[in-house]
């Protein structure tokens, strides 16, 4: 099977320029590689209008970046029993007060 003139003719220019240039040869194979654009920064500022429209502005920047993430990365699994032991043990008399409670 032949290759089209075209190819042939750009495969010949791209070997005689790589010759003449070798710093635009690599600075031509690293433009290659790189995307055009990148889709997750358009996801994170989407996610961050959303975030910001549905909850007041008075969130602090800590938690406006959490929520952001949760948004973003979705494939993250919560354990749900882990997220209650973290819990109780950083509000221990939250939890001893709902489980009296619960009797």
């Amino acid at each position: 099977m032949e290759m089209p003139v075209f190819q042939t003719g750009l495969k010949v220019h791209f070997l005689k320029t790589s010759e003449m240039y070798p710093n635009i040869k690599v600075l031509l194979t690293i433009l290659a590689t790189l995307p055009v654009t990148t889709c997750s920064a358009e996801r994170s500022f989407c996610s961050l209008k959303r975030t910001k429209t549905s909850i007041p502005s008075s969130m602090t920047t800590t938690r406006l970046t959490n929520l952001t993430l949760l948004l973003v990365i979705r494939d993250i699994e919560v354990v749900l029993q882990s997220a209650i032991d973290e819990f109780a043990c950083r509000h221990p008399r939250r939890l001893q007060m709902s489980h009296a409670l619960s009797y």
